[in-house]
């Protein structure tokens, strides 16, 4: 999480101001508690919190003891600041590439359009990555691990990949 994460709440309030736009914060709450000043900017600005849980419980007690005391403050936060709060477990996930590591690569057809059309997120979950707002969420970390795997293209851009039909394994429990 930012370390100026909320005032970066306050400026996407003041930024999208109309109380129809929606704004969420979306964490697996694992650093919610070097936030302290967090739940005064999401009640301030009517901004959720979502948090997605990572394991079903039982897989390492490090992690379920950590996301435990996460959920509790913020369901502390809940009722003393009255913001809107969800958990939910994340139990299918989605892989935007081919290999791994060094090995990784987009998926390959040639048609951008269809890709952002098939986009996971919809164009409708924005994020805040290496200080620019990305319009598609998965761009933004998949273009950071490609530069940094020295993957650019020649011409250096990233070409959105259809991933309408990944292979099966792209989904993962």
């Amino acid at each position: 999480m930012h370390r100026d994460l909320s005032r970066i709440v306050y400026l996407a309030r003041e930024l999208w101001p109309a109380a129809a736009t929606r704004i969420e914060v979306v964490t697996n709450g694992l650093l919610l508690h070097v936030h302290p000043e967090l739940p005064k900017a999401l009640s301030d600005t009517d901004t959720s919190l979502y948090i997605s849980v990572h394991s079903s419980g039982g897989i390492s007690p490090r992690y379920d003891e950590k996301i435990s005391k996460a959920i509790t403050l913020a369901k502390s936060w809940q009722k003393d600041f009255g913001i809107d709060l969800e958990v939910a477990a994340q139990t299918e996930w989605y892989r935007g590439y081919n290999g791994a590591g060094d090995a990784m690569t987009p998926f390959e057809d040639g048609d951008p359009r269809k890709s952002w059309d098939n986009c996971v997120t919809g164009q409708q979950c924005f994020q805040l990555f290496d200080g620019r707002v990305w319009k598609c969420a998965p761009a933004g970390p998949g273009m950071h691990a490609r530069r940094a795997r020295r993957l650019l293209q020649p011409e250096g851009r990233i070409s959105l990949r259809n991933v309408s039909k990944p292979p099966a394994s792209v989904h993962q429990t």
